[in-house]
């Protein structure tokens, strides 16, 4: 349905950008090779990952990821590829796109969480999801620019982040009982209910502001609780329990005593993290735009 409509009002997503928008992806281009070199001499020892300093280097991957799926939204608008390839899905009915979305998505996910101990394929995979992530996004975005709300999606999404974090790392003994295995299924099948009510609704009676914003605020608190889960997962790494499956893992990911939880697959576990925060900001967008008709 979503595609569907964006089908029918392509020519309304296009966006060439300013000389403002060339300083910002030139800067972003610079702090990209900035973290890279940081994250180069941190998350790294002798040919393979460190285990000092996991959650450092873990959102280290996460704000390079951030950066990179900023130039990628921004070339891919620039150049109208994000029209291309919506103008490419027009050309095949709603049930082929969505099985081809999904195997294409599961499939590289799957060689993705099949590869930690690769650190060449990881990060290639990891470059191919984060386009695929600025490409759906791309809709949105070109959308904000055109009604200059950008600017405020960014820094409601920075803040939001920012807050839960904190609220997070000051509060942990309070919050991490709440953030149990049981707990985390509990609210990802609440995800699915939600996603699926909003579908029917959209089928039945269209896009409506109120609805829209209501199950915006539920989807933000819902990646809301995922960050906070993945980034306990992390602090939950002892440098010991690390270090022992670097050395299992790396020998044979088949190893008894490789435990993959434990072993500082950087890109895997950043992507998670990731993924929460571009799902938080694309609510937020949703939530600026339909307040902005």
């Amino acid at each position: 349905m979503y595609i569907t409509i964006i089908m029918n009002n392509l020519i309304n997503l296009q966006y060439k950008l300013s000389e403002k928008d060339f300083k910002e992806l030139k800067y972003s281009c610079i702090i990209t090779l900035i973290l890279a070199v940081i994250i180069y001499l941190n998350a790294f020892e002798d040919n393979t990952y460190t285990c000092k300093n996991i959650l450092v280097n873990t959102y280290l991957y996460v704000l390079i990821s951030l950066v990179i799926f900023n130039i990628m939204t921004m070339l891919l608008i620039n150049y109208e590829l994000h029209i291309s390839f919506f103008e490419f899905l027009g050309k095949f009915n709603i049930f082929t796109r969505f099985i081809g979305f999904i195997l294409i998505l599961f499939g590289l996910s799957f060689i993705f969480y099949m590869n930690h101990t690769n650190i060449l394929v990881s990060h290639i995979i990891l470059l191919l999801l984060i386009t695929i992530f600025s490409l759906l996004t791309s809709l949105i975005y070109a959308r904000l620019k055109q009604y200059n709300l950008y600017n405020k999606a960014f820094y409601s999404t920075l803040l939001l982040v920012i807050v839960l974090l904190l609220l997070f790392y000051f509060n942990q003994d309070l919050i991490k009982d709440y953030l149990s295995e049981n707990n985390y299924y509990i609210i990802l099948i609440l995800l699915f209910v939600v996603i699926l009510v909003e579908i029917l609704y959209i089928l039945l009676f269209g896009y409506k502001k109120t609805m829209t914003i209501v199950l915006s605020v539920v989807v933000i608190i819902i990646f809301g609780y995922f960050l906070l889960v993945d980034t306990q997962k992390i602090l939950e790494i002892t440098e010991e329990n690390c270090n022992k499956a670097l050395l299992s893992c790396n020998n044979s990911i088949n190893d008894e005593n490789c435990n993959v939880d434990d072993f500082p697959s950087y890109p895997q576990k950043s992507f998670d993290i990731f993924n929460d925060i571009i799902m938080i900001f694309q609510r937020v967008s949703q939530m600026f735009l339909v307040s902005d008709n």
